[in-house]
């Protein structure tokens, strides 16, 4: 009869053969008595020596069905306390044993409560019937396992109806809790997604998935969109005040600056390498096919985790400093003679644009009013004045501007422009991961680059301290901007392309991943809604948008697959990192190469988080070097007018002081 049960499922079918010997399988029947619990295991003790005296291989024991023993035997005067002397029996005897035990329980409640087998065994699996979406359903589940991490998931089982085999479906109950109870619910999810600026391509798109989202899981699923400004306060949040998880699971957006503080606090989950979830292919979390070096990064300088063992943020967006280039400006009669981008989609060198800058100040410093000491507050609306008068379209900012939405962007700028200073054998930053102190000139050079590039209303807004999101930007001939702020303005600026930096001017990165906070409890639905946040197939779509670049390598090395849209910015450089990257993970059993030492060296992009404490003390300083200079060039007025020399020594000791700031503090181990 088993053997003929076996047969049936593909599973057991090769067991046919050893299940149809009697010399394998023994069946004992005791039938129902009125006996002692003595004379019982006594009884059961028997048969296994008798088998075991005519079978050295290893013996185990199926127990059908501990639910109808007190029917059987009346008896036995307690049956929990048979039931525990039967399990030590078995543990004497060295016998492997399975026991199926069945429990009525009322509605809501836990069958494994009122099992006395489930508390006492090693191992624990359930099969509850429940009602699930108005049909009855038998959902399978991992209880218990000794000395082992009990997975989080629950299995439909139910029959093929064209093979008549049985099956086990685990995404049927991936987004709903409290199976055990007979009442399932949906689990309730937060995700705070960063979305740009407001009304930007990239928030759009996510009011789009909140609202699919939301239509699917009604009220069980919220999604808290953080623009700019709102995403500081988020990071000091969850970074300071330890965030607790809002519901069963907690979703949030990365950028590659705070990645490396919350792996060093553990406040994230992570997904081990090689335990994908059942129905789910090892590629979803192969990071491997990535262009992003972030993680890898944050993951080597934290002792307990590794790129190549765990998965603690998703790559969902690569991001990178490039050049926007408003051809439409091109047929005002100022910008006739204006340099024109290089072969390759580069843009033209600083010093092209410096002079288009200073002529375009020289022409229009009065008609602009430049001269006004409250410049921040009336550069929109004398802008907008102007362009009335002039063109139809957004107003004209100058010949140069670039994204000035938060101290990220301002100090990002900065970095690339330091970086064009450099020798082929120089780096910025030190082995010990600082920035190097030799390289102050350098500093200087390009901190005074920054600010011959910009228009004295810029110089003014940064003295001040203001930050301008993308829907104010100004409309300039040219300007540097992130990959996704170039999406946003050019909803309002049609024709706006993109261009790569100037040659030996390296982007700095900014890629933004998922990743999900600790203390979550609904780990697979997470990942669920992480997998198709950053669906592969969609990442076209993004970038056609101005959305995101993709964070798939197979984008930047095959041109065919991108004959229909514009050239991918730095996808050389990109491709050639994800190279780099893959062979340093190859070379770390063996000559303990280095992530952080290998982008150091290579100048395709740059990653700030080779700075030591860049965040929280590198980056703030270094943004107060920008204010500090723009105050001092605000007050000597050549902001305004850029008459006489440019005061090397202010600016100078400008860069000294903050360097020696920054000396101040101990490198990280």
């Amino acid at each position: 009869m088993l053997a003929k049960i076996a047969g049936r499922y593909k599973a057991t079918a090769g067991c046919q053969t050893a299940l149809s010997s009697e010399e394998d399988v023994h069946c004992r029947y005791f039938p129902p008595e009125h006996i002692s619990e003595s004379k019982l295991l006594y009884d059961v003790d028997a048969a296994i020596r008798d088998v075991q005296s005519r079978n050295k291989g290893a013996i185990r024991v199926v127990v059908d069905d501990l639910f109808a023993l007190d029917s059987r035997f009346p008896l036995l005067a307690s049956r929990d306390n048979f039931v525990a002397a039967l399990f030590e029996l078995f543990r004497q005897r060295q016998v492997v044993s399975l026991v199926l035990d069945s429990v009525e329980v009322g509605e809501e409640k836990n069958p494994v409560e009122k099992s006395v087998p489930a508390g006492m065994a090693d191992h624990v699996f359930v099969l509850r019937h429940i009602t699930f979406q108005n049909r009855s359903c038998k959902a399978f589940s991992v209880l218990k396992l000794a000395e082992f991490v009990e997975p989080s998931i629950f299995w439909e089982i139910s029959r093929d109806d064209v093979h008549a085999r049985l099956k086990a479906d685990a995404s049927r109950f991936q987004f709903f809790k409290k199976l055990l109870s007979g009442h399932p619910e949906p689990v309730k999810i937060t995700l705070s997604l960063y979305a740009d600026s407001s009304d930007s391509p990239q928030h759009r798109n996510l009011e789009l998935q909140r609202l699919i989202l939301t239509s699917t899981f009604g009220q069980h699923i919220e999604v808290k969109l953080c623009h700019p400004q709102d995403y500081v306060l988020l990071q000091q949040t969850v970074g300071h005040a330890g965030l607790p998880v809002l519901g069963d699971c907690h979703i949030i957006s990365v950028d590659e600056i705070w990645l490396e503080d919350l792996l060093r606090q553990e406040l994230l989950v992570g997904f081990p390498h090689g335990t994908a979830d059942p129905g789910e292919q090892p590629a979803h979390w192969d990071t491997i096919n990535y262009v992003t070096a972030a993680h890898d990064l944050a993951c080597e300088r934290m002792l307990d985790c590794h790129p190549q063992r765990h998965h603690y943020a998703i790559p969902d967006r690569q991001n990178c400093g490039i050049i926007a280039y408003y051809p439409a400006l091109v047929d005002q009669s100022f910008f006739v003679n204006a340099p024109v981008p290089q072969p390759g989609r580069r843009a033209p060198d600083w010093g092209q644009l410096i002079d288009l800058q200073n002529r375009y100040i020289e022409s229009h410093c009065e008609r602009h009013g430049f001269s006004s000491e409250y410049a921040p507050h009336n550069y929109l609306k004398m802008d907008a004045a102007f362009v009335k008068s002039q063109i139809q379209g957004p107003p004209v900012g100058g010949a140069f501007t670039f994204s000035m939405e938060n101290r990220e962007c301002c100090v990002s700028f900065l970095l690339e422009l330091v970086l064009t200073q450099l020798t082929r054998r120089e780096t910025l930053v030190t082995k010990e991961r600082r920035l190097d102190p030799c390289l102050i000139g350098r500093w200087q050079m390009g901190l005074r680059t920054l600010f011959e590039l910009l228009s004295p209303w810029d110089i003014c807004r940064l003295a001040d301290s203001w930050f301008r999101s993308s829907n104010d930007e100004p409309a300039c001939l040219y300007s540097r901007q992130w990959f996704t702020s170039w999406g946003a303005i050019g909803t309002l600026c049609h024709g706006l392309e993109v261009l790569e930096f100037p040659k030996r001017t390296p982007p700095v990165s900014g890629t933004w991943y998922l990743a999900m906070l600790k203390g979550s409890s609904a780990i697979r639905a997470g990942k669920a809604l992480i997998r198709r946040l950053t669906d592969p197939e969609s990442e076209l779509h993004r970038f056609n948008y101005g959305i995101a670049m993709p964070v798939n390598r197979d984008w930047y090395l095959d041109s065919q697959s991108l004959a229909l849209v514009p050239t991918l910015p730095y996808a050389e450089a990109l491709s050639a990192q994800a190279d780099a990257i893959e062979r340093v993970r190859r070379q770390q059993g063996f000559g303990k190469a280095s992530f952080c030492e290998m982008l150091r060296k290579q100048r395709a992009v740059f990653h700030r988080t080779t700075i030591s404490g860049y965040s929280n003390k590198v980056s703030p300083r270094l943004m107060g070097m920008i204010v500090k200079g723009a105050r001092m060039l605000k007050k000597l007025r050549w902001n305004r007018d850029r008459a006489g020399s440019f005061p090397e020594a202010q600016l100078a000791s400008i860069v000294a002081a903050t360097f020696d700031e920054l000396e101040q503090f101990p490198v990280e181990s």
